[in-house]
């Protein structure tokens, strides 16, 4: 099915208008709730450290949050399960904690609808996460997500990154031989979802779910998407 030229005037001071072939999405915060991710760190990690080293859970939680201060989010370890099960002794195998964790992964009742209709469409959808491989895989499990997606960028895994930069986003373009100009991207991350692709000329909008965030670029759930994109309506 050939794609819909649609044509979303994102940004102001394009100088060309390319015609959308691309539509990329973040996952946690954007397709998926962050419950998986705040229930395996803030949740398991400490508990499992109150159980082994039987210290109070209070005190084992301090323990955690100040590991994960000393290690910091530029460290790709940082993002690794493996790493940390190691470094306290939970017995665990990884994969069994993250099947484990999996029912806490709740798809939004507005990605369904957004992404069947893209793709009925004709665009290529593609996802763009900080999520590592091995989280993304119980992530994407719901039928509802499962086999829409032509690629699957994983920043940490396929790119050895851990934030998604400009350089990460020329990359992804590069690896989908398309132009920025031809990708609308949209995610929950100020920074890395909206100002950073921007930056190099991707289309992007910031999802913001809670109502925290106003401007232009700000959408409320993923129907808007779907309209802008579909309707070729300037922003």
């Amino acid at each position: 099915m050939a794609w819909v030229e649609a044509v979303i005037n994102l940004a102001e001071g394009y100088d060309a208008v390319a015609p959308i072939t691309v539509v990329s999405f973040d996952l946690d915060g954007t397709l998926v709730n962050k419950k998986f991710d705040d229930e395996l760190w803030f949740t398991y990690i400490p508990r499992r450290v109150s159980e082994i080293e039987g210290l109070p859970l209070g005190k084992a939680r301090r323990r955690v949050m100040a590991a994960y201060d000393e290690i910091g989010r530029e460290d790709p370890r940082w993002f690794r399960l493996d790493y940390w099960l190691e470094r306290f002794g939970i017995p665990e195998p990884q994969g069994e904690v993250i099947e484990r964790l999996a029912r806490c992964v709740t798809v939004y009742t507005d990605v369904a609808p957004c992404l069947d209709a893209l793709r009925d469409a004709g665009f290529r959808l593609v996802l763009v996460t900080l999520a590592r491989r091995e989280f993304h895989v119980s992530k994407l499990a719901s039928p509802v997500l499962s086999d829409h997606f032509e690629h699957i960028f994983s920043v940490p895994s396929d790119f050895g990154d851990v934030w998604k930069d400009a350089s990460v986003w020329e990359r992804v373009v590069d690896d989908l031989g398309v132009s920025p100009e031809q990708v609308v991207h949209v995610g929950d991350d100020p920074e890395f979802d909206l100002e950073q692709p921007r930056s190099i000329g991707i289309r992007a909008y910031l999802i913001d779910r809670e109502g925290e965030h106003t401007g232009p670029y700000v959408i409320r759930g993923l129907g808007e998407l779907t309209r802008s994109v579909l309707n070729g309506s300037d922003r």
